[in-house]
C-alpha cells in the first residue's frame, strides 16, 4: 500500500521499493529508485529522442549506471523517431525553428506515447528473466 508505506517514513518507502518486481520507468531522477529493487528485479526504462535535424536516436541517460549493477535486468524501451512524443504544437513548431533546443526540449518537455505492443515485449521478456532468476534461485 503505497499510501501507508509514504506516510510511514522512508524506511517503509523502500521497504515498497525493494518489493518490487518490475519497474517501469521514464529515465531521469526518478528511475534512481531502481537502486532499492531487491535482486532480480527488472526494471524498463523509456529512453528519450535526440534529434537534431540530421539524425534522430533513442537514447539512454543513464545505461551506463544500469548495465553495470548485477542484481537487476534493465531493458529500455525505444524512441523510434518523433511520432512516438507529444508535445505542444508551440513547442515542435520551436524545436523546428531552432534545431539546437531540440535535445532539451525532447529530454525535459516530451511525453512518451507508448506503444502497448511494443512494451509488452519488454514486459513479457521482464517477465521470463525473472522467472530464470527464481528458478536459479531454487536449484
Amino acid at each position: 500500500d503505497w499510501k501507508s508505506a509514504r506516510a510511514g517514513g522512508l524506511k517503509e518507502e523502500l521497504g515498497v521499493w525493494s518489493s518490487v518486481d518490475i519497474l517501469i520507468t521514464p529515465c531521469g531522477g526518478v528511475s534512481m529508485l531502481g537502486f532499492f529493487m531487491r535482486p532480480g528485479a527488472q526494471m524498463i526504462v523509456m529512453d528519450h529522442l535526440e534529434d537534431d535535424s540530421r539524425y534522430a536516436k533513442s537514447m539512454s541517460m543513464e545505461k551506463m549506471i544500469w548495465e553495470a549493477l548485477p542484481w537487476m535486468s534493465v531493458q529500455f524501451y525505444q524512441i523510434i523517431n518523433r511520432t512516438d512524443l507529444v508535445l505542444p504544437p508551440e513547442a515542435w513548431e520551436d524545436v523546428d525553428k531552432h534545431p539546437e533546443r531540440a535535445h532539451p526540449v525532447f529530454r525535459n518537455e516530451a511525453n512518451v506515447m507508448v506503444q502497448k505492443g511494443r512494451l509488452r515485449l519488454l514486459v513479457l521478456n521482464a517477465v521470463e528473466r525473472l522467472r530464470t532468476f527464481e528458478t536459479r534461485l531454487l536449484e
